[in-house]
C-alpha cells in the first residue's frame, strides 16, 4: 500500500515518506519565489499546559492571556522544487525578531546531501535538528526574544 501512495504522489510531484529533513536560518528573506508558491498569514498563540489553583484559573479566565509570552505572527511560503518540500517561515512579530526567516525542507531522498536547493534562496546556516532557539515556542518567551536576537546577530 505504501508503495502505491510513494508512487502516486512521486506522479503528481508531491514528496512521498520523508526521509531527509532539515532546517536553515536564511540570511534574507526572499522577495520572489520564481515559481508558483503559497503564501500565508500565521499568528500563534503558544498554549502551555499545567493544572491550575482555583486562584490562578479565576485569574486567567479574567485575563485570559500569558504575560511571560508574545504572540507570534509569521509569514509562511510553501512551494515544491524537485519533488522536495519547502517552508519558508518569516517572523513578523514579536518586532524583536521581526525579519527573522526559517527554511524547512523536506525531501524524500536517502541521503541529506542530495537536497537541492534552489538558486534563489541564501542560506546563512544550518540549524541543528535539536536546536530550538528558531521555534515559535521559544521565541514567544519575553525573557527568550532577546536571547535569540542576541544569537542571531552574534552569528552575522
Amino acid at each position: 500500500m505504501q508503495r502505491l501512495v510513494d508512487t502516486a504522489a512521486g506522479l503528481c510531484g508531491i514528496p512521498t515518506t520523508v526521509k531527509a529533513s532539515r532546517k536553515y536560518l536564511l540570511a534574507k528573506t526572499p522577495i520572489e519565489i520564481p515559481f508558483h508558491h503559497e503564501d500565508f498569514e500565521v499568528e500563534k498563540v503558544v498554549h502551555l499546559k499545567r493544572v491550575l489553583s482555583a486562584r490562578e484559573y479565576s485569574y486567567a479566565v479574567r485575563h485570559r492571556s500569558d504575560p511571560t509570552r508574545n504572540v507570534i505572527k509569521q509569514q509562511r511560503m510553501c512551494f515544491l522544487y524537485k519533488n522536495q518540500s519547502f517552508q519558508i517561515h518569516v517572523y513578523k512579530e514579536p518586532a524583536e525578531v521581526a525579519g527573522l526567516a526559517v527554511l524547512h525542507v523536506q525531501a524524500s531522498c536517502e541521503n541529506d546531501q542530495d537536497i537541492v536547493m534552489p538558486s534563489f534562496l541564501n542560506i546563512e546556516k544550518e540549524l541543528a535538528d535539536t536546536d530550538e532557539t528558531m521555534s515559535a515556542y521559544n521565541v514567544s518567551k519575553k525573557d527568550l526574544v532577546s536571547e535569540v536576537e542576541t544569537k542571531v546577530s552574534a552569528e552575522v
